[in-house]
C-alpha cells in the first residue's frame, strides 16, 4: 500500500481506513466516537501519503521525482507514530457501557501513560519550544487501562491544542488517603494553535465527564496555576476515589 512500510503495517493502515471509512457512514457508539476522536488527524496523514504517491508515479522529471520521494520518506516516520498510537488506543473499542464495574478492571499507571503522549507529540513540543513536565505518583491505581490512556490523550491533546510556542505543559499525578488526582494544564491563548487534534465538538469534554461520574469523581476546570505555569492558564484537575 504505501512504500517504506512493513506488510503489518500495510494491513494496518488498510484495516484503520477501511473501518473508519465504513463507520463515519453510519451512526458510531459513543466509546467509538471518543475513538476517533482521538485518531482523527490520522485519515488525513495516510491519506497526504496517498496523494504524494500519486503524484510520483505520475511525475515524469526526474528531479522532481526524487524530491518528491524525499518528502514521503520524512512523513513515514510520522505515519508509523501515528500507528503505535492507533495500536495504544484500540483497546477502548473493546468497551461497551464504561459502567463503574467495567472502569475500575485492571490496573493503569498514569505517569506512563502522560509519558507515551509526551513521546508522540516529541517532535511537536521540540519545533514548538514546548515544555512537558510530568511529576508525582509512578504507581498503578486500579482502573481500567483502556479507558484511562483515552483519558489522559483527551487531557493532554487538549493542552496540545492550546499551548502557545516557548511555554509549559505541566501535570501532576499525586494519591492519597485512596484519593487519585490529576492535574493537567498549559499558558493559554486566546486562539487555538493547532485545529487538527479532536473534533471542535466537545467530544473530549463528555467523555472526561461520564469517566469521572462514573467512577464518582470530580472534573473541573481552573484558571488560576497550581503547577508553577504563568497565567492565564487551562487547568483541568480529575479526582478519583480508589476501592
Amino acid at each position: 500500500m504505501i512504500e517504506y512500510l512493513t506488510d503489518t503495517e500495510d494491513a494496518e493502515v488498510e484495516k484503520f481506513m477501511k473501518r473508519h471509512n465504513e463507520n463515519f457512514q453510519k451512526k458510531v457508539s459513543d466509546i467509538e466516537m471518543i475513538y476517533y476522536h482521538e485518531v482523527n488527524h490520522i485519515p488525513i496523514d495516510i491519506q497526504a501519503i496517498e496523494f504524494l504517491k500519486e503524484v510520483i508515479e505520475k511525475e515524469t522529471n526526474p528531479e522532481k521525482k526524487e524530491k518528491y520521494l524525499e518528502s514521503l520518506k520524512k512523513k513515514i516516520p510520522k505515519l508509523k507514530n501515528n500507528l503505535k498510537k492507533l495500536k495504544s488506543l484500540e483497546g477502548i473499542l473493546k468497551l461497551t457501557n464504561l459502567s463503574e464495574n467495567e472502569l475500575r478492571n485492571g490496573t493503569t499507571n498514569f505517569y506512563n501513560l502522560f509519558s507515551d503522549e509526551k513521546e508522540f507529540y516529541y517532535g511537536y513540543l521540540k519545533n514548538s519550544d514546548i515544555n512537558s513536565n510530568i511529576a508525582g505518583y509512578k504507581g498503578n491505581v486500579p482502573l481500567n487501562p483502556e479507558a484511562s490512556r483515552a483519558l489522559v490523550s483527551t487531557i493532554y491533546g487538549n493542552s496540545i491544542k492550546w499551548a502557545l510556542k516557548g511555554t509549559q505543559i505541566n501535570q501532576e499525578i499525586s494519591l492519597k488517603d485512596s484519593k487519585l488526582k490529576i492535574l493537567i494544564e498549559n499558558e493559554f491563548g486566546e486562539k487555538e494553535v493547532r485545529s487538527d487534534i479532536g473534533f471542535g465538538k466537545g467530544t473530549g469534554t463528555k467523555y472526561i465527564e461520564t469517566f469521572t461520574k462514573n467512577l464518582k469523581g470530580n472534573f473541573e476546570k481552573y484558571k488560576i496555576s497550581k503547577l508553577g505555569n504563568e497565567n492565564p492558564i487551562y487547568g483541568v484537575e480529575i479526582k478519583i476515589p480508589l476501592k
